[in-house]
């Protein structure tokens, strides 16, 4: 289980993402290839954590939750 934290540098939005292996590193190309029309990336990545396993954010990679807020 891992969670990912990005920020849109277009927008200020941060977004924390929790996912499971597989999935998170869907995120992670998604992120990498989401360029605006100039050819420079969009995304920023600030943080990918390991959690330790509850059945709270068990629950929240098995929804993929997603969290965003401006700064």
């Amino acid at each position: 289980m891992y969670r990912i934290k990005y920020i849109n540098i277009e927008t200020g939005i941060i977004c924390v993402e929790y996912a499971f292996a597989k999935k998170m590193m869907k995120i992670i190309h998604n992120i990498f290839n989401e360029t605006n029309h100039n050819g420079y990336s969009i995304y920023e990545l600030m943080d990918i954590s390991i959690l330790c396993f509850s059945l709270k954010t068990f629950k929240k990679c098995l929804t993929n939750h997603l969290e965003c807020s401006k700064i």
